[in-house]
């Protein structure tokens, strides 16, 4: 019993910080300063009750099937008709984190995005290469030791709102003049992290092997459900602190506001918290690594199978294992988010000729979130009805499911 409930939190961290990359990092500090405790509490609990019933349902599902490499083939045969949306889906989450990490954390603080991004490419490879799925919930258990360290000692630094009552009492940023208009907004958010991990490669892969080591799926997701709700929350309420200490706070907003880069401008600005600094970034640094190296393990796992049996013309002109390594994958990960990182110098250029043009250049993560609020969800429940249904084989037009995801994004364009 020891041993199945060691294993069950060693992969419940596992789950837990593979799952706190840039949308979670990032946009819970948004919410929580934009809309205040109660609606941080909320989005938390949604994202953490996504991540759980991910792994409630594919309990279910893999018990359907007599043996763990039935359920991987299964999984692999059935997603190969599903390529574009499962790489997609990767690109944007390792590139959503590059551009967080390089937008709201480094950038403030004046440092070279480039180096930044080599290293995080080169902790990746070493990371991925030394620690497959199957030992990678041991990598991650360090990790996850680094991450409660900081924690711990940002918690005891005197920088942190210590009271439930304090905290709720922060006025939010910002306030809508009709309650419409939060339902506007909750409705896409909760549904796109309710089924947000179902596109996830790395979810997939993990599940995949928690049942190959015996354990139980549902019991490691629901542990990482709630160690992933506590890092969100404890990464809220040190949004609230720093928007407490900040001379913006009282300040009126709109809602195109960005409070994404506050802990680090907070923290920088007064040299006594510069140790709270150094924690934060450590924070996010491991965060966004082992989202990092679950995606290039995904990624191997998942494209290697799939270049092998490709008939496609493609491979006459480049080499199979080239196609199948993460490395050029991420290269153009780095490529997009330094680009799109950068959006808001090229808009000061434009707005020399045309002033009206300079709000499209204004890019943060709402952009890439968009996709996952509502681009992403006709193909996950797709995806969940074909892994639901074991006997037969369903096909569906890949334009039209494009198409619906397309017109699913727009009712949310003009709020990005």
């Amino acid at each position: 019993m020891l041993s199945r409930f060691l294993n069950k939190v060693l992969w419940g961290n596992s789950v837990a910080l593979a799952w706190t990359w840039g949308i979670g990092l990032f946009f819970s500090v948004q919410i929580a300063v934009q809309f205040g405790f109660i609606a941080l509490m909320a989005y938390v609990t949604v994202n953490a009750l996504g991540l759980s019933l991910f792994g409630v349902v594919n309990h279910f599902i893999a018990k359907k099937y007599n043996s763990a490499e039935e359920y991987e083939k299964a999984f692999l045969r059935k997603a190969g008709n599903f390529k574009f949306p499962f790489f997609f889906y990767q690109f944007l989450a390792i590139t959503l984190t590059l551009f967080a990490c390089l937008k709201y954390v480094t950038l403030p603080l004046g440092i070279l995005s480039f180096l930044v991004a080599v290293m995080f490419i080169g902790a990746t490879i070493f990371l991925g290469e030394e620690f497959k799925i199957n030992r990678i919930k041991y990598s991650h258990a360090f990790l996850g030791i680094v991450v409660l360290a900081a924690a711990i000692y940002i918690l005891n630094s005197g920088f942190m709102i210590s009271s439930f009552t304090d905290l709720v009492s922060v006025l939010p940023a910002f306030r809508f003049h009709s309650d419409i208009d939060y339902v506007a907004l909750a409705v896409p958010i909760i549904i796109g992290f309710l089924f947000g991990p179902w596109l996830d490669l790395q979810h997939w892969q993990r599940a995949i092997q928690i049942k190959k080591e015996g354990g139980s799926i549902a019991g490691s997701y629901i542990v990482g459900g709630l160690i992933f709700w506590c890092i969100l929350v404890f990464d809220g309420a040190l949004a609230i602190s720093a928007y407490a200490q900040s001379p913006l706070y009282g300040f009126d907003f709109s809602f195109l506001d960005s409070f994404k880069s506050i802990i680090t401008d907070a923290a920088h600005s007064s040299r006594a918290f510069h140790g709270v600094l150094n924690a934060y970034v450590d924070f996010i640094c491991v965060a966004s690594l082992t989202t990092f190296d679950s995606g290039y393990i995904a990624f191997q796992w998942f494209t290697e199978p799939q270049v092998k049996d490709s008939k496609s013309i493609l491979l006459t002109f480049f080499p199979p294992k080239l196609v199948a390594s993460p490395i050029p994958w991420f290269f153009l990960c780095i490529v997009t988010a330094t680009i799109t990182m950068h959006f808001a110098e090229f808009g000061k250029f434009i707005e020399m000729f045309d002033g009206s043009l300079v709000r499209f250049f204004r890019f943060e993560l709402e952009y890439y979130l968009a996709f996952y609020a509502s681009f992403f969800i006709m193909y996950e429940i797709t995806f969940i009805r074909c892994m639901l249904n074991t006997k037969e084989e369903n096909s569906y037009s890949a334009l039209k499911l494009f198409s619906t995801g397309l017109s699913a994004a727009l009712p949310l364009s003009p709020a990005a």
